[in-house]
């Protein structure tokens, strides 16, 4: 099942960026328009904290993140282009969960073609620190058939064509990743008990069918990765970690088999009908 590759990479993104929480709920309605809602969260005290650890800031020094003006509506206003095509700022409100401060931001879009709908997590950059994440796009398309419309993504395909494009697959060597020690696991677990990456897709109308396998009301899970979770599977993230820096679909489903905290659809082109 191929889409568990974009839910790697974006597991692969995110360790790297720690702290972060990204939920995306695309609302979409039968002519193509809709709404994406973004609750955007961050843990400034454990970014921080990895900062000092990482070396890139000293103890007298530490770096300053508030989420009121890391997310001011000036900001999301200007990031609205980074969306896509005719992607615009309509509102934002706080949000706090637990230890995580940020904001739930609505974008309005015209055509659901030109969102960009990605794994990328957020940019910020405030008091000389800077977090910028980096995702991969998701093939999901719109179209519409008579009374019907219908969201499809399609992995195979699009995996196909970069495999073409990028040539021959070069083989992960053994050693090409370097393991992170049991001890340091245990360590970094608190830092990213809070951090979860997702995006969600639910028609605005009536649902006629879908085959995706997570599926709440009309809501359906593209895909959802709850950090504290697979820190809480030590064995789940040893064979992650193992994977090496290109893996291949049995070596990913093998890791994955089992594994608490990630949602993906176990198939290979997803369908969302409704109208």
């Amino acid at each position: 099942m191929r889409t568990v590759k974009m839910a790697v990479l974006a597991f692969v993104a995110s360790w790297a960026i720690g702290c972060i929480s990204l939920d995306s709920v695309i609302k979409i309605k039968p002519d193509g328009s809709g709404t994406m809602e973004q609750t955007m969260l961050i843990n400034s005290s454990t970014m921080s904290m990895m900062s000092m650890m990482g070396g890139g800031e000293s103890k007298d020094a530490k770096p300053k993140l508030d989420p009121a003006t890391i997310f001011s509506k000036e900001k999301l206003a200007a990031d609205a282009a980074n969306l896509g095509e005719g992607v615009t700022f309509v509102s934002s409100e706080p949000v706090t969960q637990g230890e995580m401060k940020g904001v739930k931001a609505i974008y309005a879009f015209t055509d659901f073609n030109k969102l960009k709908v990605s794994t990328s997590l957020p940019d910020m950059e405030e008091g000389g620190t800077s977090v910028t994440g980096k995702g991969d796009p998701l093939p999901i398309r719109f179209s519409r058939s008579g009374s019907s419309s219908l969201l499809t993504m399609n992995m195979l395909e699009e995996l196909a064509k970069a495999d073409a494009k990028s040539g021959a697959k070069t083989e992960a060597k053994a050693g090409d990743k370097p393991e992170m020690p049991k001890e340091m696991m245990a360590m970094l677990a608190p830092m990213f008990k809070d951090m979860r990456v997702a995006i969600a897709v639910e028609p605005v109308g009536t649902l006629v069918r879908t085959n995706a396998t997570h599926v709440q009301g009309k809501r359906v899970t593209l895909f959802d990765v709850a950090f504290g979770e697979l820190f809480a599977d030590p064995a789940g993230l040893e064979k992650m970690e193992k994977l090496g820096n290109n893996p291949s679909l049995t070596e990913i489903r093998a890791a994955l088999k089992g594994m608490k905290g990630i949602k993906i659809n176990d198939v290979d082109k997803l369908e969302i009908e409704f109208k």
